[in-house]
């Protein structure tokens, strides 16, 4: 598989007959359409829609990707695709991070897999989860449990979309702008200190930039095989944990990761106390730590629940271990096999039980 993903910038939505003559040049192609049904309530992006004779809609969140649900959605679109050859099939996937995980996953399995093209709707997704095959559905309340790799052929990164987002997911979105910065793009995170701009006056400037510190490592380790690719999953371990339990957005939940991860590096001197408070002024820019979006404080989490979800985690290794991602200064990233237990008492350390 080639996970070196076409990516084009537009402005505007391109025509999709324009899209078929780019992505496909001389070869007939049945697009269809899988998008989020809020986007209907974008003028711009209603008018796209429209030009699918094929599509079908879905209520983006974490419901959308729960297994129990898939059934009900893979059976009506088997349906809408009845009479279609899926070997000139490529399925489209307009929407945010969910609908872009739900996208993919449908997109790998239906007749084996068919070609997928993404165009992402929310900064978090264009930045992030659009980029690199990876794609799962969550069981019960554990995310992310079945899943598979599967790049997409191209991903439409369209600035007019983000245009109408509010300020609290371009804020959330920032949590993976500011993970991959520190992992793999320092000249990112020195741009956001020096730069007075706010967020949404910058991000587009700064895509292409995060796109390409994201797939310098998930090209070298597109399987997860050798461990490299883990370095992405910084912030996520604790970050995961807050979205199950507190209903965080991932952004935000992955921020509270970060400050996690910064101070138990310290602790455990990875990182010197320089570069510790360095990182540290710089997240306080954005996010206030171990408070909810809405300036709430952390709500009392229990040590059976933050059990529970540990024990789901994806980066678990054998014997209750974690690969846990620690920060050593911006741009180098290390990771250490952790148990349970003392992320418990690290978290407990910290103050987030």
């Amino acid at each position: 598989m080639n996970f070196d993903a076409v990516t084009k910038f537009y402005d505007y939505l391109p025509k999709l007959e324009d899209l078929k003559n780019i992505l496909y040049p001389q070869q007939q192609r049945e697009f269809v359409l899988l998008f989020a049904e809020e986007l209907l309530e974008v003028e711009t992006a209603n008018k796209w829609i429209q030009q699918f004779s094929l599509k079908y809609q879905v209520q983006s969140g974490e419901k959308l990707k729960s297994i129990e649900e898939f059934p009900h959605h893979i059976a009506n679109i088997t349906n809408l695709l009845s009479t279609q050859s899926h070997k000139n099939l490529t399925l489209v996937v307009l929407g945010g991070g969910t609908v872009g995980d739900f996208g993919g996953f449908v997109a790998s399995i239906y007749k084996r897999g068919i070609d997928l093209i993404h165009i992402p709707s929310t900064w978090l997704a264009a930045i992030d989860s659009a980029h690199g095959g990876k794609n799962a559905l969550n069981v019960g309340s554990v995310k992310n449990q079945v899943g598979t790799f599967y790049p997409a052929k191209a991903v439409i990164l369209v600035k007019e979309l983000f245009a109408s987002l509010s300020q609290d997911p371009v804020r959330s979105s920032l949590g993976e702008l500011i993970k991959i910065g520190i992992v793999n793009s320092p000249s990112l995170i020195e741009f956001m200190k020096d730069t007075e701009a706010k967020p949404e006056d910058y991000l587009w400037e700064l895509l292409p930039q995060a796109i390409m510190a994201k797939m310098n490592i998930a090209l070298q380790d597109p399987y997860e095989k050798t461990g490299l690719r883990q370095q992405l999953n910084l912030g996520h371990s604790l970050g995961h944990v807050l979205e199950t339990l507190c209903g965080w957005p991932h952004g935000w939940a992955v921020a509270q990761g970060l400050y996690f991860s910064l101070h138990w590096s310290l602790e455990k001197k990875i990182i010197n106390k320089e570069s510790h408070s360095d990182i540290y002024n710089f997240l306080q820019r954005f996010f206030a730590e171990k408070q909810s979006p809405q300036g709430e404080s952390l709500p009392k989490l229990t040590e059976v629940d933050f059990l529970k979800v540990l024990a789901g985690d994806k980066k678990k290794m054998g014997n209750n271990t974690i690969n846990f991602v620690f920060i050593q200064q911006l741009g180098k990233v290390v990771i250490e096999a952790v148990t349970e237990q003392e992320m418990m008492s690290e978290a407990r350390r910290q103050g987030w039980l």
